[in-house]
């Protein structure tokens, strides 16, 4: 999601109101579980092991300042045809000047905006976008929710037929003291029945998906007829840290999302929605932003994510045969360079996997970004504050 979502989902686990805008370290805990599983596939028994970083290759994505975009967080992507893909960014520096790449001074930053790009030939392209500004006021997000009273944060999509949907968070801003002056309301989906045309000419039709203010579906999706597959984090604040939880909607709903949400209860109990306290938590010690994807190769579900606690350094996987566990657990892949070698106030977060780009079986290409814990430097720092590109090799 977005930078400010990372650092408040940290007070809400911990349970009390943050003195610093980096909270300290959370301990890794790995909780053993057992659900029943709901997409089968073949059990393959491998070692875990310490993978080795690989060059990345042509095509692989590239995400650089460019036309007045200086830099946002989240870069979730969606294919959208063999070489198109579409890349949501959550909060985001925009420039009037297209041509401003040195600096963030005089910019404006809108909660989200997009990116669509292109590798064709072994060219890589991407072009951003963002709301206008009207009346000469401050540029717009992309998406907007036509009301004062929530704006959005993007979340991950999916293509079902010709058609694009987009999940999007629902955050309001509150009267609350202190760094995090906002609250999440729910989840809505977005639908994009001309996704082929060029952005600024979508038709966009939003739609209810769910009310919830501590469970949030639709951080990684997959499509799995009958159903389209919702994971998303749930805020535990009582035991300090977010799980992740499944839900799943009816293919042939997608126009009905609130009326069709069922999440998989304790038991392996699939129930209607609203969520409630008996959901099941499939990975205990989860992150605000991941990624679940399927790989033939080794014949499992790979879930990419930070490893537990904000300033933690470390990016890794868990790894199932059905999408509703058991889960693995953690296991680390790599150190982000960032956490060592830049200012001491940094944190990476927000890690994910884009299969698209992966040329070879046993790789994951993976994004993630870099902050500041002071936003002024932020701003200031622009060798951070865009996702970073590696590409891993699957232990």
């Amino acid at each position: 999601m977005t930078l400010l979502y990372t650092l408040y989902v940290a007070r809400q686990v911990r349970g009390h109101k943050a003195k610093k805008f980096i909270p300290k370290a959370w301990r890794d805990r790995i909780a053993r579980y057992a659900l029943i599983a709901i997409v089968g596939c073949s059990t393959i028994v491998f070692a875990l092991a310490m993978p080795s970083l690989v060059r990345a290759e042509a095509c692989l994505p590239s995400l650089p300042y460019s036309g007045g975009w200086l830099g946002g967080d989240g870069a979730f992507s969606i294919p959208l045809s063999n070489d198109r893909e579409l890349w949501l960014f959550g909060d985001t520096f925009v420039s009037p000047d297209p041509k401003q790449t040195q600096t963030r001074a005089g910019t404006a930053m809108v909660t989200n905006t997009i990116g669509v790009s292109t590798c064709r030939a072994g060219k890589w392209t991407i072009q951003y976008h963002w709301g206008n500004p009207i009346d000469g006021q401050k540029p717009r997000a992309f998406f907007e929710s036509g009301s004062r009273a929530f704006y959005y944060w993007p979340l991950d999509g999916f293509v079902y037929g010709k058609t694009l949907y987009v999940a999007l968070l629902r955050v309001t801003k509150t009267h609350a003291r202190g760094q995090f002056p906002f609250k999440q309301l729910g989840v809505d989906l977005a639908e994009i029945s001309n996704a082929d045309a060029e952005p600024r000419n979508w038709h966009i039709t939003y739609f209810d998906l769910s009310e919830s203010e501590v469970a949030f579906p639709g951080v990684s999706i997959v499509v799995r007829p009958p159903y389209v597959w919702m994971f998303g984090p749930m805020l535990d604040a009582r035991h300090k840290r977010q799980a992740v939880i499944l839900t799943r909607l009816s293919l042939d709903r997608l126009d009905r999302p609130a009326e069709s949400l069922e999440y998989l209860a304790a038991g392996g109990k699939w129930r209607a929605a609203p969520i409630r306290a008996d959901v099941a938590q499939i990975v205990a010690q989860g992150q605000a932003d991941f990624s679940v994807r399927y790989h033939p190769e080794i014949g499992k579900w790979v879930l990419v994510q930070q490893a537990p606690g904000v300033r933690s350094h470390q990016i890794g996987i868990h790894t199932s045969t059905g999408l509703g566990g058991p889960w693995s657990p953690f296991r680390p892949l790599m150190s982000e360079p960032e956490m060592r070698t830049h200012h001491k106030d940094i944190f990476c977060y927000s890690a994910r996997e884009h299969p698209s780009f992966e040329s070879a079986p046993g790789t994951l290409v993976v994004t993630y970004s870099c902050a500041l814990g002071n936003f002024w430097r932020t701003i200031a720092d622009m060798t951070i504050y865009r996702p970073i590109v590696t590409q891993l090799r699957m232990p």
